[in-house]
């Protein structure tokens, strides 16, 4: 039996039992990607319970009561945790940042097209000035 919480990562979901990919599928019409194997081995190990919850529109608990009746043991402390953190301040070096120095790097076409957008993600990132959020 595998005890589960709302950090969890979704890989590790699926590698402790193989019918989880189908139980999340079920919870969100957003995880059918997690069937492309190169989408689910890229994103799924970076993937917890509680941020595919936020992607796919549903709750923490949708994972726990699809997941729960496949023998995985959900921590409940945990959750309460995860619960407390949700609303967490935005940092002040984000508040201040100028709308001229934000950069937008929308990856979504690049995930539904079933690539990985890490690399893509880097480059942007080395492109930026030394200094830039400050």
């Amino acid at each position: 039996m595998m005890t589960i919480n709302a950090n969890t990562k979704i890989a590790s979901l699926l590698k402790h039992n193989a019918d989880a990919l189908e139980a999340i599928v079920s919870i969100s019409p957003t995880f059918t990607k997690l069937r492309n194997p190169i989408l689910r081995k890229v994103i799924a190990a970076r993937t917890s319970i509680a941020m595919a919850s936020k992607l796919g529109g549903c709750s923490v608990d949708d994972f726990f009561n699809k997941l729960q009746p496949l023998g995985f043991e959900i921590d409940k402390a945990a959750v309460i945790m995860t619960k407390e953190n949700e609303n967490k301040p935005v940092p002040a070096f984000m508040k201040n940042i100028a709308a001229d120095k934000i950069i937008e790097l929308d990856v979504r076409p690049v995930i539904e097209s079933g690539k990985d957008p890490l690399d893509i993600i880097v480059k942007k990132v080395k492109t930026l000035e030394t200094g830039f959020c400050t």
